[in-house]
């Protein structure tokens, strides 16, 4: 990162509050405008990454891409890398509101076992005739490895006696309690999940959170549910929750990597931290800080396929949880 450009509105109003100019000061030099060789060789041996971005109605998302081992990524030079993914509506991740230069993404890269974890910050372009995204890089970091589990681990064929998600039961009703119940069924039994922002000049970011079973849950805030994220001490940059200070959005995407499909939630949100933790009240997990709070408004239910090695297939169920099913 060059230390001459000044850290964000966002960044700055949460370092004061927290008091981590210091150590958020010492992450930002970590911070490169390319790829590094280490960068470089740990993204080629990816198969697998989550991408935050912007639709066109101006909701963060976020989405799993997956690929062969053997060709998923590809550096082309210090600042450009490719992305060729097997899922089969990739190139709906642009908006058709991007400037004619492309479309900016945040990429997370991340290898449980070895516990590391890579962010890519970029422009991105879909090439029709490689059937791939481009990236132009910007800004590449890689973060510490708290809370990273390294029994996690993305499956690549699926049992027939798996626990199935009962799609049919989101797809056929208009009942907003009944999809917010199945959510909060399906968030108590997770570990992982990747909080999606962006800040007021459209830059994405997309942040890693893990803790035990029942560390992400959906709650009521004055009788309206709010997905609740714990967000603990770490390396004081505060890129997540600066952005939500700034935007007021954000977006949370939970993979079941054993299962072969996620959920990713969007709607405002807000950043809940001493009086207002107890004046809602709100009970906090054990270490947390700060809860981070998002609205469920609208949800998108990804299914990859099961065989990763060899099939293309994606499902995608959006609901507007105001309205009923999407498409």
């Amino acid at each position: 990162m060059n230390l001459g450009d000044p850290i964000s509105p966002g960044q700055d109003w949460a370092r004061t509050r927290w008091n981590s100019h210091r150590t958020g000061a010492a992450f930002d030099r970590k911070k490169n405008p390319y790829l590094t060789p280490e960068a470089k060789a740990f993204v080629e041996r990816q198969e697998f990454c989550i991408v935050s971005f912007a639709d066109d109605d101006d909701q963060v998302c976020g989405r799993l891409l997956h690929g062969r081992l053997t060709d998923f990524t590809e550096v082309l030079d210090d600042a450009h890398l490719i992305i060729r993914s097997l899922n089969g509506l990739s190139a709906d991740l642009l908006s058709s509101k991007a400037p004619e230069r492309g479309q900016r993404l945040a990429v997370i890269f991340i290898d449980f076992k070895t516990r590391q974890r890579l962010c890519v910050h970029g422009i991105s372009k879909w090439e029709d005739a490689g059937r791939c995204l481009r990236l132009e890089l910007t800004q590449c970091f890689f973060h510490c490895p708290k809370y990273i589990d390294p029994s996690c681990r993305l499956i690549h064929s699926v049992s027939a006696t798996a626990r199935p998600f009962k799609t049919d039961k989101l797809a056929g009703t208009g009942d907003r309690e009944v999809v917010i119940g199945h959510l909060a069924g399906f968030f108590a039994y997770q570990r992982v999940a990747f909080l999606c922002t962006v800040d007021r000049n459209g830059k994405c970011a997309i942040n890693h959170r893990g803790g035990t079973r029942g560390f992400l849950s959906l709650s009521r805030i004055d009788a309206e549910p709010w997905i609740l994220l714990p967000d603990y001490a770490g390396n004081g940059a505060f890129e997540a929750v600066g952005n939500i200070w700034e935007t007021q959005r954000a977006a949370v995407f939970v993979p079941d990597f054993e299962l072969g499909y996620g959920i990713c939630v969007s709607g405002s949100a807000k950043v809940l931290d001493g009086d207002a933790l107890r004046v809602k009240p709100i009970l906090a997990p054990p270490g947390a800080k700060r809860i981070v709070a998002i609205y469920a408004s609208y949800c998108r239910f990804q299914s990859w396929e099961y065989d990763l090695a060899t099939q293309g297939f994606e499902q995608q169920l959006e609901i507007d949880l105001a309205a009923g099913t999407k498409n």
